[in-house]
């Protein structure tokens, strides 16, 4: 039976921007971006796809496309469709900064052209429940934390560190799509002999953190074991080797001095005023929340793009990189900071992650209602449209094979406009006699008299009162004598 574990609650607060990757990259059959004027940036909708192929506007369409391969086209007629009402096709959306995303702009530009889309992609973040929640994976935090357990215990074979990263266990964390962004990734080597210090790394789904302007805060809670309960009733480290034993506050501790000595490294030799400037005055506004850092916090890098190479315990500052990563050209990737708490602060957090999911599964199943009623409303509107077509198909079959005297009748009297090729047929006809009976003519200009009404009517040319044209006259006064209206 396993001994009891210690239990220490932790929040999780995002410093700078994060990524850690699904490994999937998505095309803009799975995205939409759209404007935003209020921001003067972007709105990215995550799409769900399989809502689409569900509730398409034309399926037999999207089954030929599918059957031929054609994937550009599909990915033409989503972003055409979905962008009508992108709220009843996206599982979630979020903002895209401004603020240096040249590379989004081109992503922006070059989709509203229409022009090989498959070539803008998007690194996708890992995503947890229906809520969407960016999640931090506990062996994301494990790894960062086992790094510095790494450098402060005595040498042992890997097998043995192995054996010893089972006493340490992290909870996952995860965050409200609110709190991330779209960003570019760069590599920024300010030593780089070449115009451009920067080499493009992608665009990315992150979480934002507190280093980006005009977002919001978000925390996360989680929790962490490092202790188990002996027999007399004392809690005991369970990472030891030698006198060396690592308890909570030990490693929080040697996070702190571990983590700040790269950080202020990175500060000062990449982010200089005649380098990076902008990137230096972005760090202005988390390093007062380092310089407070105390007993019950740590600081940790994780995620891409984080240049966790500066990171290996046995490895000189001299060997520490002469590249980073930077999101926006502006932000370092991956600082986070964890900070210990107390259990009713994190039972509170819970209870709201509990009513955010249950509001989203709420939110998503009202979204496939409205799906479903709006594909409803589609395919009887189409219904009728073909009902209508088919109608229309065998009425002019009957015509066609009507005589041409007879078809011109039927024919003037459905129009509902002006239209004188039909009309001079039929009153040529009834000038020149051509109708088998008198009865039969007098059938001809009663309709012709009733279609010169009805253009009256629809506020066309005068045909039997007012002024009225000199070609008209002969004709008028002709249909009179038929129909004893004189």
């Amino acid at each position: 039976m396993p001994k009891p574990q210690h239990v220490h609650y932790f929040r999780l607060d995002i410093l700078t921007p994060v990524h850690i990757g699904s490994g999937e990259l998505l095309d803009p059959s799975q995205y939409l971006l759209l404007g935003d004027g209020e921001r003067q940036g972007y709105i990215y909708y995550r799409l769900d796809l399989d809502s689409w192929i569900e509730y398409p506007e034309n399926k037999k369409k999207l089954a030929e496309w599918l059957d031929a391969g054609k994937w550009e086209e599909i990915r033409r007629k989503i972003q055409h469709e979905t962008r009508k009402a992108p709220d009843n096709y996206a599982s979630f959306h979020m903002s895209c900064s401004a603020d240096g995303t040249s590379e989004v702009d081109n992503y922006f530009k070059k989709i509203n052209e229409g022009k090989e889309l498959g070539n803008y992609c998007i690194s996708e973040a890992l995503h947890s429940g229906l809520a969407h929640d960016f999640l931090v994976p506990g062996s994301s935090l494990k790894g960062a934390l086992s790094t510095i357990i790494e450098a402060n215990l005595p040498h042992c074979s890997p097998a043995n560190f192995k054996i010893l990263m089972h006493g340490l266990s992290v909870s996952d964390c995860v965050f409200p799509v609110e709190a991330g962004q779209i960003f570019t990734a760069e590599s920024y080597s300010p030593n780089r002999k070449t115009q451009s210090k920067y080499s493009p790394m992608g665009v990315c789904e992150a979480l934002a953190g507190e280093i980006s302007s005009g977002t919001k805060a978000f925390s996360s809670y989680g929790r962490i074991c490092l202790e188990e309960k002996d027999k007399t009733g004392a809690w005991n480290p369970r990472i030891e080797k030698g006198r060396v034993q690592i308890d909570i506050s030990t490693l929080f501790k040697k996070c702190r001095e571990f983590s700040l000595v790269r950080y202020k490294h990175e500060r000062d030799t990449f982010y200089t005023k005649d380098k990076a400037s902008a990137v230096g005055d972005s760090l202005k506004r988390i390093d007062p929340l380092l310089d407070k850092l105390g007993e019950k916090d740590a600081l940790l890098r994780i995620g891409q793009h984080s240049h966790k190479e500066s990171f290996e315990p046995q490895t000189p500052p001299s060997e520490w990189g002469t590249s980073r990563g930077l999101a926006n050209k502006r932000y370092p990737f991956g600082w986070v900071r964890l900070q210990l708490c107390e259990k009713d602060e994190y039972t509170k957090w819970v209870e709201l992650q509990n009513a955010r999911e249950k509001q989203a599964r709420q939110a998503d199943a009202e979204r496939r209602d409205r799906l479903e009623v709006e594909t409803q409303k589609r395919e009887q509107k189409e219904a009728e449209r073909l009902a209508e077509e088919e109608k229309e198909r065998q009425h002019q079959e009957m015509l066609a094979q009507l005589p041409d005297e007879e078809r011109e009748l039927r024919e003037l009297e459905e129009l509902q406009f002006e239209e004188s090729s039909i009309e001079n047929k039929v009153w040529l006809r009834i000038k020149n006699d051509g109708y088998a009976s008198e009865e039969d003519t007098r059938r001809a200009a009663q309709i012709l008299w009733d279609y010169w009404v009805r253009v009256e009517s629809g506020g066309g040319n005068r045909k039997t009162s007012g002024k009225i044209s000199k070609k008209q006259k002969p004709k008028l006064k002709k249909i009179k004598e038929i129909l004893g209206k004189n």
